[in-house]
């Protein structure tokens, strides 16, 4: 009984998150914003040119055009105060991933649809966390065997694999900054 009420909660924050970003940002004009920005080749700043076409689909174009007007402000280093909290936003998210690819890497998920940690990544910043997470969570209980049957050989991560991910992540960020 306690997993079914935590599995309807988690089905009831999907959509809660999904009005709580989308919803309320249509309703207000952001998306719209957006919209218009993304058909202008001058970043949100309205001086930066850049580049519209970086593959021949147009669809993902668009995806790639939206993301980066969206998280431009954030990098571009003009708001300290923005930049700052992008320090910390990007910290969790780099533990959030790092979660997801840790739980991905079990012998009891691999090649599950818990595993897709770039996916996950992507939709994360697609259709944000407010509906991921809850959606992850609730994939994760639905199919998972470390969920249903947690025993030694399903929750096993490889020492190799898990020194690894923490290694490429660690270089990774050391990278990006």
């Amino acid at each position: 009984m306690p997993q079914l009420v935590g599995k309807a909660l988690l089905a009831g924050l999907i959509p809660l998150g999904g009005l709580a970003l989308h919803g309320f940002a249509a309703s207000n004009g952001l998306i719209q914003k957006f919209e218009d920005l993304k058909a202008d080749p001058l970043l949100s700043d309205g001086v930066t040119l850049y580049s519209t076409n970086y593959t021949s689909a147009e669809g993902f174009n668009g995806l790639l055009r939206t993301l980066l007007n969206f998280f431009w402000p954030v990098v571009n280093g003009n708001d300290a105060r923005l930049s700052l909290y992008s320090f910390m936003f990007g910290g969790q998210g780099v533990a959030l991933v790092m979660l997801n690819l840790l739980e991905g890497m079990r012998h009891g998920n691999r090649g599950l649809v818990v595993s897709f940690v770039t996916i996950y990544g992507l939709l994360y910043m697609v259709v944000g966390l407010a509906v991921m997470a809850p959606l992850y969570l609730l994939l994760h209980l639905l199919t998972s065997p470390t969920a249903h049957k947690p025993n030694k050989t399903n929750v096993a991560i490889s020492g190799t694999s898990a020194q690894g991910a923490i290694f490429g992540t660690l270089a990774g960020q050391s990278h990006y900054r």
